[in-house]
């Protein structure tokens, strides 16, 4: 199955850089991995971790340092400008300076690996065009200056342009860097919906870890010591991959949420009981905010400590040594346990 879906694939790939004194600093050896047509794969990994090398490697943007990169088990170095930007389509990060055209004209401009330097549009190139503005949701704009758009409509105009080059492998780096909530999400899902109906292999990076663990087919997960590992991304989350992306303590991964918190420095404990898990969740948060180790099945030193019961977000019953008190909301709960500290 995977032979006959990959589009890229790597054996003891090593990447790194040039350096000022002639020499070569690698950033990553012995990498091997496999891209899918049909699948969007994230890249996570945090800031020098070698992501934008990597991608750089994989677009043919700088050579590897040692190993082969194969794109359609052809050898990706030896092909030529023309035949990569016919096969790999690139997104990247930088803002760039197309705010003089018409999102149909830079759209357009995709279509140049096909029409050659006078890149003139014929009735085929057009209808890819216009399809590609369709896939992104903006046809609506498509004469509209991109000085005009929101940040967000930038990003699907530019991935858009990605289409119009019909790429089998589109590589993006950062796409919802500078987007809002809302655009993140639509943009995510959006490359999801392209790799899946497009039958294209994606391959984003990102540092908005919530959105890529709820769409990401695949996690690619690098870090400086320990390379790379790539798997579906629930293997890798229930299998404790994500428990160790990050290497600081103070940082902790929620398995059960897939987000990432900073690891409580409690002063106190509490034993917290609440009727249902959303509940459980939002109570332990506000109370490891404010300095308290939260038990959630009690022990023999249980009875010691103070009980907190939620039966609903306007019922919390703080059951302490000198009896209990109500509170109809988590303002008034906190302002009771401050004052207790």
């Amino acid at each position: 199955m995977e032979k006959e879906t990959a589009i890229l694939s790597a054996q003891q790939l090593g990447i790194g850089y040039k350096t000022s004194h002639r020499g070569m600093k690698e950033v990553h050896g012995n990498l091997s991995f496999v891209l899918q047509r049909g699948e969007l794969t994230c890249l996570l990994g945090a800031n020098g971790s070698g992501k934008s090398t990597l991608l750089r490697t994989l677009s043919a943007s700088q050579p590897p340092l040692s190993g082969e990169v194969l794109l359609e088990g052809n050898t990706l170095s030896t092909l030529s400008e023309r035949e990569i930007s016919r096969k790999i389509g690139v997104v990247l990060t930088d803002k760039t300076q197309t705010g003089g055209l018409t999102v149909y004209e830079l759209v357009a401009l995709g279509r140049q690996p096909h029409t050659g330097f006078f890149g003139r549009l014929d009735r085929q190139d057009r209808l890819v065009v216009e399809q590609a503005i369709e896939a992104v949701g903006i046809a609506h704009k498509a004469d509209t200056y991109m000085a005009q758009l929101s940040d967000g409509e930038k990003q699907k105009a530019m991935i858009a342009k990605v289409l119009a080059q019909e790429c089998p492998l589109v590589i993006l780096d950062e796409p919802t860097a500078f987007l809002d909530v809302v655009s993140r999400i639509e943009i995510m899902s959006l490359l999801h919906r392209i790799a899946t109906a497009q039958h294209k292999a994606i391959l984003l990076s990102t540092h908005d870890i919530e959105q890529a663990l709820v769409l990401a087919d695949r996690l690619w997960l690098l870090r400086k010591e320990c390379g790379m590992r790539c798997g579906v991304t629930e293997d890798l989350i229930l299998n404790g991959d994500l428990d160790t992306l990050f290497d600081r303590k103070e940082i902790c991964f929620d398995r059960a949420h897939g987000s990432y918190y900073p690891s409580v420095q409690w002063e106190k404990e509490i034993v917290v009981e609440a009727t249902d898990e959303t509940l459980l969740h939002w109570t332990i948060n506000a109370l490891n905010r404010n300095n308290y180790g939260c038990r959630i099945t009690p022990d023999e030193n249980s009875p010691a400590l103070p009980r907190l019961t939620v039966t609903d977000a306007h019922t919390l019953s703080l059951h302490t040594p000198t009896g209990t008190q109500t509170f109809t909301h988590f303002a008034t709960l906190i302002e009771q346990l401050k004052k207790q500290n």
